[in-house]
């Protein structure tokens, strides 16, 4: 064929394809695909650590067995409580520092006073009833998933490229619901035909159809509820119209209205301070003692320190938690608690909707269950992405089969990596020495050392390989933590069942049973890679050398 003849074929190819009416399902279909790849892995670290963050107190508490749970269900500012916080301060306490006494909730058992400020802050933790004080070790516990959570892990005094990144990925997550309720035309019908002993593709389809519909409503909701979380960051126009764009000088105002701001001078008057105790009475009025989540005390310039009164959070899904300031020395109210604007009770609707403030123990169970369900969608969507090519290899390009099987290989050390890096976490919480200097920074080394190393043992392996040792090893160390427990602090699920401490023995009951769960999946996927890669390898051993 001539250069000409060659260009008058592509030239009437290109005017046919331009003839083609536009197939909007066609389109979604491939911004359905390539976001949710994209976007996929990045989700699934997202709803992964989310999860486990709706639990985060827990976990945190089974991370420092030092802190013993009282026996006792007295919460917030009790007599004894008060007593106990006001003997420590009388020994400890400093004028001339910021500090903070956080009273016994539900969720957090002991007794906590914190002096100084950020980046510089002495924690002591006691029983609220002896005084007994605790020593627990140094780690970030569930703080860590939570700042991995929303944004990566990256400081924040830095820069805020984690927070874009996340925000980014939640847009594109919304992209991907709306294009795949729309793609699939029967999928409120398919959610209840589930064929998991069907081909693969269809199979894999099934599973992420269930999933995402199942949890639809709530991945609508986590995901607009995160943007507008940081609504500050993301649509800056009122920052920069107010602030001229100084985030700082925001957040500082942004902090003052959080303490009440906006309602009188905060200088309190010189002299020496009251006890904790009358403060706590004068406060009666406008809480319960049993709301009484913490005491924050700020230095002024004259000497004295304006003392505040706060309520607790988990109060409702708007969070009108009480707060009273005082004069340190006098006890006179020098900050009335002005009435929240509509526009902050709008903001902390939204925030009490995504970080479950209401609805006790039984929402934040429906909101982990919920949060698994959606990284099950983007795991079952990832592993999809490389099933269904399996099947088209033969017309795959060389450079298309290599992408699809470093897709492969990303999808193991996303998935299994990052349940294997967690359970490793939790494993060097125990293993790595109480002392240890820098200790908690070192907990999340080896986190992230044990997250690259899966990714390259799934480059060295294979992925059909790589998804049966990992989520197996995963599994393993799950299943042997209340083993490890025991070896390490004579602790374990037996130990906080007899003692009452419920809130251990979840955790630790949680952790086994994902290790069962991590057990089958590694049975599943391994056996699907294993029919998918062996296709790849068998039909293009070209393409692999």
């Amino acid at each position: 064929m001539s250069n000409d003849q060659g260009a008058g074929v592509a030239a009437a190819a290109s005017a046919e394809e331009q003839s083609k009416p536009f197939n909007t399902t066609a389109s979604l279909t491939r911004l359905h695909t390539w976001f949710g790849l994209t976007a996929g892995w990045l989700l699934f670290v997202i709803f992964f650590t989310g999860s486990l963050t709706v639990f985060a107190p827990e976990i945190t508490l089974w991370m420092q067995p030092e802190v013993s749970v009282p026996s006792h269900s007295e919460l917030g500012a009790t007599p004894r409580a008060v007593q106990t916080a006001e003997a420590f301060w009388a020994e400890k306490g400093q004028s001339d520092a910021r500090a903070m006494v956080r009273f016994p909730d539900a969720r957090n058992p002991d007794l906590r006073i914190s002096f100084g400020g950020r980046g510089d802050i002495k924690t002591y933790a006691m029983d609220p009833l002896t005084g007994e004080q605790y020593e627990p070790r140094s780690t970030m516990g569930a703080q860590f998933f939570r700042a991995l959570h929303y944004r990566l892990n990256i400081d924040r005094r830095s820069n805020e490229i984690g927070f874009w990144i996340v925000g980014l990925a939640t847009a594109m997550m919304l992209a991907v619901l709306i294009s795949g309720v729309i793609i699939h035309k029967r999928i409120f019908r398919e959610l209840f035909v589930f064929r998991p002993r069907s081909a693969y593709p269809r199979a894999w389809l099934d599973g992420h159809t269930a999933l995402g519909v199942f949890a639809l409503p709530f991945l609508f909701v986590i995901g607009f509820t995160g943007l507008a979380y940081f609504y500050f960051l993301y649509v800056p126009a009122g920052v920069s119209a107010l602030f001229n764009g100084d985030q700082a000088a925001f957040r500082q105002a942004m902090s003052q209205s959080a303490q009440g701001g906006g309602g009188g001078k905060r200088e309190a008057s010189p002299g020496g301070m009251l006890p904790l105790s009358a403060f706590v009475e004068k406060a009666e009025p406008a809480m319960p003692r049993s709301e009484m989540a913490s005491i924050r005390i700020t230095p002024s310039k004259g000497g004295a320190s304006v003392v505040e009164v706060r309520g607790s959070r988990d109060v409702g899904i708007v969070r009108d938690a009480g707060r009273v300031a005082f004069d340190g020395a006098s006890g006179d109210i020098v900050q009335p608690l002005a009435a929240p604007l509509p526009a902050e009770r709008l903001q902390s609707f939204v925030v009490g909707l995504h970080l479950a403030w209401f609805g006790g123990y039984a929402m934040h169970w429906l909101y982990f269950v919920l949060g698994l369900m959606g990284a099950g969608t983007m795991a079952t969507g990832l592993v999809m992405f490389t099933v269904k090519r399996s099947a088209r290899i033969d017309r795959a390009s060389r450079a298309d089969r290599l992408w699809w099987l470093a897709v492969g290989r990303i999808n193991v050390a996303v998935i299994a990596g990052l349940a294997l890096a967690s359970i490793s976490y939790l494993w060097a919480n125990r293993v790595l020495a109480v002392g240890l200097e820098e200790r908690a920074m070192f907990e999340i080394r080896v986190f992230f050392v044990v997250w690259v190393a899966a990714l390259l043992h799934a480059y060295l392996r294979g992925a059909a390989m790589a998804w049966r040792e990992q989520l197996g090893l995963a599994a393993l160390m799950a299943c042997s933590l209340p083993v490890l427990n025991w070896m390490t602090t004579r602790q374990w699920a037996g130990t906080y069942a007899a003692d009452g401490d419920w809130q251990r023995f979840s955790v630790e009951l949680v952790v086994v049973a994902m290790g069962v769960g991590a057990a089958a999946v590694a049975i599943k996927l391994g056996n699907i890679s294993a029919a998918a890669e062996n296709t790849f390898q068998r039909r293009n051993v070209e393409a692999l050398t």
